[in-house]
């Protein structure tokens, strides 16, 4: 238990660190000065303390906003970078703030998090901290909501069911924890207040989403689902912001090649990241698919991405299909031309359903981008001849790709590059149909002991990558 006289105490003691930390020449020192850093982690980790008396539990509040901001001064020297992540406890303590602290701490760790994910030495440090990546995953999750106003499940059955619903966040007070150099202003609308309501299980109400409850056979049937609530409707702006953070930062270490790995395995993330995606109405839809598009970069990430997330291939398409917005269409058509790349892949996004369509519906009134990743993706599918089929199936797909590979003679804007790319495609399927006719020829010629045909060559594609690694 915090007492008063330690609570006010420690709260003056952080705004005099804060008032120091402002200056930029003081930083460095302030930084390595021993016990610094362990103190902040110490002021940090007490977001968990459950204190009764409100003026103690407002100054512990106070003390860990200005700690914060010490930290955040701290983190925009980058000669201070690896000593903080190198600090035992601090990068767990920061974790739990973004855990439990759900106002000003909670942003004000993500913004340090992202200064930190711009240094290289310790990119890798914070993609390796499991708690860390469990701690800014709960803050980009798409909420959920069940309907308050269900009938109150009997507790013979809660062990069956998932009932647990997502609160409506609580007014915060205004304590600033924002560094001297970084201050952020969002404006977000209200969402009606959610009132709660308990009905009898004997009496189901009629309602879009309702409950049954069955008494002859002594079972509970879940007829409602959690809906999903819009994305930036939560009126609490610190995680609005906290949000934003948190997407640069993984942005930031994904775009390196040695903890886009580490990330690519973590399926939380990455489950978090295709839900986030379809939110088509957000900003951070396009986000979301940024980093997923830089995770397919590295060879060794697609085949567990394809084949630990059954929804990744067929999410990428409908996004590809359906996204009302441009880049986020080219990120996820990218992801596509990376993953096919992949040998092992190529079946699996050939044989998603519609996406041969798809593909090809992104050849015409499009962007070049877009054109140019999805003539790329098609290419790089040619190249199997187990995709062969799909291609002649799909209505318009040929004549498409040959309307584009003549773009450079019609005096149409599309460049040289998609060009070339329909051409190289056109002819790689030519050539698996002239393999198909002389291996026929071979089998009927040794049949009957006549002369063999000329013997075609295997033609060898070099696959297209959006800015893959090797």
């Amino acid at each position: 238990q915090i007492d008063r006289t330690f609570a006010t105490r420690r709260k003056n003691a952080c705004g005099a660190l804060k008032v120091l930390a402002a200056k930029k020449e003081k930083r460095l020192k302030i930084c390595w000065t021993s016990g610094v850093l362990s103190a902040i982690s110490s002021v940090l980790q007490d977001v968990q303390v459950v204190i009764q008396d409100e003026q103690n539990r407002l100054a512990n509040i106070e003390a860990r906003n200005r700690v914060v901001s010490v930290l955040l001064d701290l983190s925009l020297n980058e000669k201070n970078r690896l000593l903080i992540v190198s600090t035992p406890g601090l990068l767990e303590s920061i974790a739990q703030t973004i855990l439990h602290d759900d106002g000003e701490g909670r942003q004000g760790c993500c913004t340090v998090l992202l200064y930190l994910s711009k240094t290289v030495e310790t990119k890798s440090a914070i993609a390796k901290n499991a708690g860390l990546m469990d701690a800014i995953t709960k803050v980009i999750e798409v909420p959920t909501w069940i309907d308050p106003q269900q009938p109150q499940i009997p507790d013979v059955c809660k062990g069956n069911f998932d009932t647990d619903t997502i609160d409506t966040h609580s007014t915060h007070d205004d304590m600033s924890c924002t560094s001297s150099e970084h201050s952020r202003s969002l404006d977000y609308s209200d969402c009606d207040d959610m009132g709660e309501d308990s009905g009898g299980v004997e009496r189901v109400q009629e309602r879009e989403k309702r409950f049954t409850f069955s008494l002859s056979y002594e079972t509970f049937v879940d007829t409602s689902e959690p809906m999903e609530i819009d994305y930036d409707l939560d009126p609490n702006q610190f995680l609005h912001g906290a949000r934003l953070m948190i997407f640069a930062s993984l942005l930031c270490l994904v775009k390196s090649k040695e903890t886009v790995t580490f990330i690519a395995r973590q399926d939380v993330i990455v489950e978090t990241l295709l839900k986030v995606s379809l939110q088509f109405s957000s900003p951070s839809h396009v986000r979301a698919l940024a980093i997923l598009a830089h995770l397919t970069r590295h060879p060794q990430n697609c085949h567990p991405l394809v084949f630990e997330n059954v929804s990744f291939i067929p999410l990428l398409q409908e996004v590809a299909s359906d996204s009302p917005d441009a880049e986020g269409r080219r990120y996820a058509l990218c992801a596509l031309q990376n993953l096919s790349v992949d040998t092992a892949c190529r079946a699996a996004v050939a044989h998603t359903p519609n996406m041969i369509k798809c593909l090809m519906n992104r050849l015409k009134q499009t962007s070049k981008e877009e054109m140019i990743a999805a003539i790329a993706t098609l290419q790089n599918l040619a190249d199997d001849p187990a995709n062969l089929i799909l291609f002649t199936t799909v209505k318009n797909c040929i004549a498409s790709i040959i309307e584009l590979a003549r773009s450079d003679d019609n005096g149409t804007k599309e460049t040289e590059l998609a060009s070339f790319l329909a051409k190289n495609t056109l002819a790689t399927l030519s050539h698996w149909f002239r393999r198909i006719a002389t291996i026929g020829l071979e089998k009927i010629a040794s049949e009957s002991g006549s002369r063999a045909p000329h013997i075609l060559h295997n033609a060898v594609l070099r696959p297209t990558t959006y800015e893959g690694w090797s």
